[in-house]
């Protein structure tokens, strides 16, 4: 598959997640975390990043960082290409450590600081890793709630900003201000017992964050008349293939009937799995709208009949072929 497009701006604000090859641990002991955060402290402060939030567990690890330059391509190779020297170095081991490119979001720099933070502080948890984040050393978290254990390269202002009703930014006297960082406590362990939802799982386009209107911003900042046509993102934005394109050159190349795909009604053919990780993965159609239109009867059967094709190789090969058929068409 092509590899998606980076949008790169000044001032984006990202979602970043890097992950172990075929999901093996990119950590092995404490050792390696350090080194890890120091890699991703000089990658901070050598490109001016605003990392406003970050975890590092044993495969992946999340970042929400913000960007003044448009730079973010740059700090990721830095930072994945050295710690792989490093790791690869220490247990004399060669080849990839991370699971291809990192994958980013887009988040709209309104509104999302308190739930996107949340959801990366709890990753420990979700994990059963520990019981209480500010349990876990290995986040930004602790230093939002022990002002000993700040970091001077994670700028904790956007996040807590909310949590200190009356205060304006340049007055910064909430950052050590106990009531503030309580606040924000509390709503982090709220998130423990009411799971909250994941803030990407329904990405706009599978990538952006934010309203209708950031999506239409971003639109018109894309070169969509220069673009590659080969390119997912140009794809998906401008001229993607409707669903109904989608499943109708699917079912003739499966040979199915589309309209047996219906609630309650299995279907031994691969032509409906095919249809969602087509719609799903590459053009990024909405999981709700999918599981209306190809009959399933929860928008989670999305992602799973995305990750059955994912491990069926010779799956994916006809996956690739028919994606090659709708480009051409489109």
């Amino acid at each position: 598959m092509a590899r998606p497009l980076r949008l790169q701006f000044p001032g984006a604000l990202y979602h970043v997640i890097s992950r172990g090859d075929n999901r093996r641990a990119i950590v092995k002991d404490d050792t390696d975390r350090q080194r890890r955060l120091d890699w991703l402290a000089r990658t901070v402060q050598r490109h001016e990043w605003r990392l406003h939030a970050f975890v590092l567990m044993t495969n992946h690890e999340h970042l929400f960082v913000e960007t003044p330059q448009p730079n973010l391509a740059e700090g990721m190779k830095l930072l994945n290409a050295a710690y792989t020297q490093y790791f690869n170095s220490r247990y004399k081991r060669c080849g990839h450590l991370f699971q291809g490119r990192y994958k980013s979001q887009l988040v709209e720099n309104e509104g999302h600081y308190d739930e996107i933070s949340r959801y990366i502080h709890l990753n420990p948890v979700r994990a059963g890793m520990v019981e209480d984040p500010a349990n876990y050393s290995w986040s930004s978290y602790p230093g939002y709630i022990h002002l000993k254990r700040r970091l001077d390269w994670i700028d904790y202002r956007r996040v807590l900003y909310p949590f200190a009703p009356g205060r304006t930014h340049k007055n910064q006297k909430y950052l050590t201000d106990v009531n503030c960082r309580r606040r924000y406590a509390a709503y982090v362990r709220a998130g423990i017992k009411d799971k909250p939802p994941c803030p990407w799982s329904e990405a706009r386009e599978g990538f952006l964050i934010g309203s209708e209107s950031f999506l239409e911003t971003i639109k018109a900042m894309l070169p969509l008349s220069e673009a590659p046509r080969h390119v997912p993102l140009h794809k998906r934005l401008s001229d993607r293939p409707s669903l109904e394109q989608i499943i109708q050159l699917v079912s003739e190349d499966c040979e199915e009937d589309p309209s047996n795909w219906k609630t309650g009604r299995r279907s031994n053919g691969g032509g409906r799995a095919l249809s969602c990780y087509l719609s799903r993965r590459i053009y990024r159609y909405d999981s709700a709208e999918l599981q209306a239109q190809l009959g399933y009867r929860h928008p989670g059967s999305i992602g799973v009949m995305c990750t059955l094709i994912e491990r069926n190789r010779r799956m994916m090969k006809q996956a690739e072929r028919l994606h090659k058929m709708l480009d051409r068409n489109a």
